[in-house]
């Protein structure tokens, strides 16, 4: 689905089992069990990940959480309000520690608690909420899409031609669920040359290609294909894993290459990295047949360290 400044698709929720699976998906906005409406909403995807992405970061506060996160933290404390005013032209902004109250959302909670080991990372848990999210609208045009966000212009939505609500909602993953991944793409993270939200965009076109996603894949090759990964998509959140996993592929990516050459990697090597990237998520990660998310965990400590013995 394109996205653009207006896109909003709802369908109501009914509690079936397929949608209890899918319920912590990143796409969805907030409030699926008070509203009972399932809703994918551009603005309220791009609002998170300008908060979590653009803003949590690099507030003092939780700088240290993004370069060495503590095992025991958790990310539902990072998601703050950021409203710019006229008084504030570099739209930087003040937290507030979002709370679940009802029942029901603790019980929600406590689901998503369970399932964190088939989700990227086991021991933090996704902020979900937006204090006031309807009268929130992340500041565009703003350069903080640019210099801390990665895109190319100062308003993103250009960038997701390729990839659509679900390069954003990938991103939006990243920056809530995953700061350990994140964190290694910005400030002195080790893969900071690169730009997150372009690097982001091009594993999701390439998660899509090699999971037959893409537009350009034939539906009846699709459902006839047998891949040897199959298994591991009777969890919904592999494709969460899988995009995770390619992304710190990246970054290791990029300290091999610093570490061979003894010179630093530059946002010029990036069509090489991809290239290195694509060739291993490829046949070293996926074509090795991973049957759950935690297999392809595996897979990736296990070929991290064969990487690191070549060198």
């Amino acid at each position: 689905t394109a996205c653009r400044p207006n896109l909003t698709l709802s369908r109501e929720y009914q509690g079936t089992p397929a949608q209890k699976a899918v319920l912590d998906m990143p796409w969805w906005s907030q409030g699926i069990l008070q509203s009972r409406k399932m809703i994918i909403s551009y603005q309220n995807l791009l609002a998170r990940l300008w908060v979590a992405g653009a803003c949590t970061p690099y507030d003092e506060t939780w700088r240290d959480y993004y370069q060495a996160p503590p095992a025991t933290a958790t990310a539902s404390a990072t998601m703050a309000r950021l409203e710019p005013t006229a008084a504030d032209t570099s739209h930087e902004a003040s937290a507030t520690t979002p709370a679940i109250s009802s029942t029901e959302e603790k019980k929600d909670a406590e689901r998503q608690d369970a399932n964190n080991n088939s989700t990227a990372t086991a021991t933090e848990e996704p902020p979900t909420e937006l204090p006031d999210q309807a009268k929130f609208r992340a500041p565009v045009p703003h350069n903080h899409w640019v210099d801390r966000l990665g895109f190319q212009q100062d308003d993103p939505v250009t960038d997701f031609r390729s990839g659509g609500v679900l390069s954003l909602a990938m991103m939006v993953h990243l920056v809530e669920s995953c700061p350990q991944t994140h964190g290694r793409f910005i400030l002195d993270g080790d893969a900071a040359m690169l730009p997150f939200g372009l690097t982001c965009i091009n594993i999701t076109d390439m998660m899509a290609k090699f999971l037959m996603l893409s537009k350009a894949v034939d539906r009846m090759d699709a459902l006839l294909s047998q891949k040897p990964f199959w298994r591991m998509f009777a969890d919904p959140h592999a494709m969460l894993v899988c995009q995770e996993t390619a992304m710190q592929l990246t970054a290791d990516v990029v300290v091999e290459l610093q570490t061979e050459r003894g010179t630093p990697v530059t946002v010029f090597d990036f069509a090489n990295i991809l290239a290195i990237v694509e060739q291993r998520m490829e046949y070293d990660y996926l074509m090795a047949g991973p049957a759950s998310s935690s297999d392809l965990k595996k897979i990736h400590a296990r070929n991290k360290i064969k990487y690191q013995q070549q060198l």
